[in-house]
C-alpha cells in the first residue's frame, strides 16, 4: 500500500531529470536555505528565488527550476503591484520576507529535505547582487534627473 511519503518520493523522482549528475550519496554544492533567507530580505526575494534556481538546475530537478522562474516572477509582479497599489513602501520588507521563507522554508526544504550538501561560498553571488544593486540604483538617478538634483541639494 503506498503512503503519502511514496507518492511524493515519486514525484521528485520524476522531477530529478540528469540522475547522472549527482550520483546517490555524493555531497554537492548549494546555497544554504540562510543565504536564500539572506539575499532575499537584503536585497530582494528575486535574488533569493536566483540562488534556489541555481540550486535546483545543478542537482538537476531543471523542470522545477523553470517552475520557481516562473513563480518568482509572479510574485515578484505581484508584491509590486500591491506596494504600488497601497502606496506602502515599508511593505517591501515584509514582501521580502514572506518570499524568503517561500524560497528558504517551503521550496528549499521540498527539494531538499537532507543536510546532504556542503554550502556554497556566497561571495560570487554577494558581488553579482551588489554590482546589479549599484546598477540599479545609478540607472533610477540617470532615468529621474529630478531625484539627482535633490540628492545633490542635501
Amino acid at each position: 500500500m503506498a503512503t503519502e511519503n511514496d507518492r511524493y518520493d515519486d514525484d521528485l523522482e520524476e522531477e530529478y531529470e540528469d540522475n547522472e549528475q549527482q550520483p546517490e550519496g555524493e555531497y554537492i554544492e548549494l546555497y544554504s536555505k540562510w543565504s536564500i533567507w539572506g539575499f532575499s530580505i537584503f536585497f530582494s526575494s528575486f535574488f533569493g528565488a536566483a540562488l534556489l534556481i541555481r540550486n535546483l538546475w545543478v542537482s538537476g530537478f531543471k523542470r522545477a527550476a523553470f517552475g520557481i522562474v516562473a513563480f518568482a516572477v509572479a510574485y515578484s509582479c505581484a508584491s509590486y503591484a500591491a506596494i504600488m497599489l497601497l502606496q506602502a513602501t515599508s511593505l517591501v520588507l515584509v514582501a521580502n520576507l514572506l518570499g524568503g521563507f517561500l524560497y528558504g522554508e517551503f521550496f528549499f526544504k521540498r527539494y531538499f529535505p537532507e543536510s546532504d550538501y556542503y554550502p556554497k561560498s556566497i561571495w560570487g553571488a554577494l558581488g553579482i547582487a551588489l554590482i546589479l544593486s549599484i546598477a540599479f540604483v545609478l540607472l533610477t538617478f540617470y532615468l529621474d534627473p529630478e531625484a539627482m538634483k535633490q540628492l545633490r541639494a542635501q
